[in-house]
């Protein structure tokens, strides 16, 4: 459908047959993006309990919003390629050792802060799975994924292609590192799905939001959990670092008011990753754990034709938490999306957007 589109990169497509953390307010937001209170998040569900080596097959796939097209179709073969593609698919000879993934996919309402946003209207894509154990019928917690997506009316099959390809994408990338070396796999919700209190600008501008670069040697790996005697476990992030933040960005100035426009239509907003990193090991004294996030970002913010360009602005977060055992995804997760929160913060004082 005209004007539908996702507000951030996701994976490419696959061939296939069918389609509580309270942020301080600095003056140069409330022309961008508002001042901001934020609540801690906790993940949904976990990946601790599932062995590494473990193989998938596709269960019930459910979609309760309306597609042109077979929502549920296109879902289960986005699912089915991406499982395939990770390399953890269940042969169906061997279905009978296989976990069964059981997904269904919804569309949410972000948060209030978000619901006024400027130009097409902006939903939460989630997709839920459950994990049946072989030969089993009972399911653990779901593990869900979620994207932020801005489309004009119902969802046009073009863009629930895409959506669904990246929510696929994203899930498995997390059970396959888990499967392929033990890892810890973070998924980070989207960032529209947090409860916010942002103020709407009188000044409103457009903006192209460009991809966020990266400048890591390693773009998998963001951390590491202690094993003791020197091992340790890799930390890893379902999806790319650099689009969560593209996402996290533009859905900000779209709730602030402003609209997102292609290039070269608006002032250019891009960014270049150097650090995103997250560690745990045990607390010495203390008995318990001690988990330290890191994020470096330098940002630039495009003037208006004519006026001089300012350099690339650092910001970075730093942020410690003890914790009473050795942590899991779920306590990683609340620790990284914690420094996220406070990078954003740095990123809304920018002096850039007051230009």
């Amino acid at each position: 459908m005209t004007g539908s589109h996702v507000s951030a990169p996701l994976l490419p497509r696959r061939s296939r047959r069918g389609p509580a953390l309270l942020l301080a307010c600095a003056l140069p937001l409330a022309s961008v993006f508002g001042c901001t209170a934020q609540q801690g998040f906790r993940p949904q569900g976990t990946l601790e309990t599932v062995p590494a080596g473990s193989r998938f097959a596709v269960g019930s796939v459910g979609a309760d919003f309306s597609v042109v097209g077979d929502s549920r179709e296109i879902l289960r073969e986005a699912i089915s390629d991406a499982l395939g593609s990770a390399g953890i698919g269940c042969a169906p000879a061997a279905s009978a050792s296989c976990y069964t993934l059981d997904a269904t996919a919804s569309l949410k309402k972000p948060t209030g802060a978000f619901r006024n946003a400027a130009g097409p209207t902006l939903h939460i894509a989630e997709l839920s799975a459950s994990l049946r154990e072989p030969g089993s019928h009972s399911a653990p917690e779901p593990i869900s994924v979620e994207h932020t997506v801005a489309a004009t009316g119902n969802l046009s099959t073009a863009t629930w292609m895409r959506v669904s390809d990246g929510l696929a994408g994203e899930l498995a990338a997390a059970l396959a590192a888990r499967g392929a070396d033990n890892s810890v796999s973070i998924r980070l919700p989207a960032w529209a799905s947090r409860n916010e209190a942002l103020s709407r600008v009188s000044n409103v501008q457009a903006f192209q939001v460009a991809v966020v670069g990266d400048s890591r040697a390693d773009r998998e790996t963001i951390g590491k959990v202690a094993e003791g005697r020197g091992a340790f476990r890799p930390v890893r992030l379902s999806r790319p670092a650099t689009d969560y933040l593209t996402e996290a960005i533009t859905d900000e100035l779209r709730a602030a008011g402003h609209t997102i426009v292609p290039a070269p239509d608006g002032r250019f907003v891009a960014g270049e990753l150097s650090e995103f990193w997250i560690e745990a090991e045990p607390a010495a004294g203390y008995g318990g754990w001690t988990i330290q996030a890191h994020i470096t970002l330098a940002l630039e913010v495009a003037p208006p034709t004519g006026m001089k360009r300012r350099k690339a602005a650092p910001h970075s977060c730093e942020r410690t938490e003890k914790v009473s055992s050795a942590p899991g995804d779920t306590a990683l997760t609340s620790v990284l999306e914690a420094c996220i929160g406070d990078l954003m913060t740095s990123i809304r004082a920018d002096a850039g957007w007051s230009q």
